[in-house]
């Protein structure tokens, strides 16, 4: 069998598989959350990210169901799940309740 005989029989994955999620980390208030982490685990797939300085977040992942948990110091932690579908683009904005420190907090 030639090289090209067999190289035409290796089947990789589509990159038009993969659909982005992209959206704005921020708090109650409205204001960007920066340097928020945001893990994306689906079955066989994680990946760990940050929020840029302006809130926003970006990625290109395979089509899924996903659940995405947000966290950054000072907030509590938020988890939603998304389904993505092939080629498609989904904003997801995720607003952070903050934790408040003083007395009255449990």
């Amino acid at each position: 069998m030639s090289l090209a005989a067999a190289q035409s029989k290796v089947s990789l994955p589509a990159l038009d598989s993969n659909a982005k999620l992209s959206g704005l980390i921020v708090d109650e208030g409205d204001a960007r959350i920066a340097a928020a982490e945001i893990v994306i685990e689906g079955k066989g797939f994680r990946r760990v990210l940050t929020s840029n300085n302006d809130g926003s977040y970006s990625v290109q992942i395979p089509q899924g169901k996903y659940k995405v948990v947000v966290q950054r110091s000072g907030f509590y932690v938020r988890t939603i799940t998304v389904k993505l579908k092939t080629n498609e683009s989904k904003r997801l904005d995720v607003r952070l309740k903050g934790i408040r420190v003083d007395g009255s907090h449990p």
